[in-house]
């Protein structure tokens, strides 16, 4: 996966970083139990499959095929968030199902 697409454009980068990143950590922020976050996920992974069928706004190019399969993998393999804290800063960290950990930049 690359980089970020575009300033301010939403598009099929950005949505598998959703999915894949941005998703979990927002879950993790607001619910910091690790036990809990597991279901968490499933839930939030089980609602966006839910939820590409009836979404009418797409981006041109979009793979809704690949979208479903990742979020099928992520609902059965949910992401393991680590967060670390560098001071009085965060650092957010993502283990994703038989890959190495990731740091991910988070606003």
């Amino acid at each position: 996966m690359g980089g970020r697409s575009e300033k301010g454009k939403w598009d099929q980068v950005e949505e598998m970083r959703f999915l894949l990143y941005e998703g979990p950590i927002q879950m993790a922020m607001i619910n910091r139990n690790v036990e809990q976050l597991e279901a968490d996920l499933k839930r939030f992974y089980s609602g966006y499959l839910k939820g590409i069928e009836r979404r009418k706004i797409w981006w041109k190019g979009v793979n809704k095929e690949e979208l479903r399969k990742t979020a099928e993998h992520l609902h059965d393999f949910p992401p393991r968030v680590i967060i670390r804290m560098d001071g009085n800063k965060t650092l957010w960290y993502v283990k994703l199902h038989g890959q190495k950990i990731r740091r991910i930049y988070h606003n």
